[in-house]
């Protein structure tokens, strides 16, 4: 685990498996956790693709498994951090909305970092009306 500015980075732990090299794009998702446990920066890149689907849904789901014995969700804000995608197709659209479900709240999924084009399709899907895209 790396911590810097606040949150905990598990590139070096398990959630390194999420890095797969497919030609010259370098398809993966990491994630990093505040040191309180309640944002969750969930950051894709390369493709966000059908091929992402299960890694990006373990990306949040992991963090229901380390919570309270009662199942008390900790994270309570995630944000999704596009920099780094140069395509993004439907699938991606649905695997944001089963974010948005999973989480139980309308506005604690934010959206970061989109290029133009992918801010473009975001915006013509609608989901500037489900999520915060900054």
């Amino acid at each position: 685990m790396i911590s810097t500015n606040g949150f905990v980075s598990f590139v070096n732990t398990n959630f390194s498996k999420y890095f797969t090299s497919t030609g010259d794009d370098q398809l993966g998702i990491t994630t990093e956790l505040n040191g309180s446990g309640t944002h969750l920066i969930i950051k894709v890149s390369g493709k966000f693709d059908y091929n992402l689907q299960k890694k990006f849904k373990e990306s949040y789901e992991l963090q229901k498994q380390n919570t309270t014995s009662d199942c008390q969700m900790l994270v309570s804000k995630y944000t999704i951090d596009l920099t780094n995608v140069n395509y993004l197709d439907s699938s991606a659209l649905g695997m944001l909305l089963s974010l948005r479900t999973f989480s139980n709240h309308q506005d604690c999924v934010k959206i970061i970092g989109a290029q133009p084009s992918i801010r473009e399709l975001l915006e013509l899907s609608g989901f500037d009306r489900l999520f915060t895209i900054d």
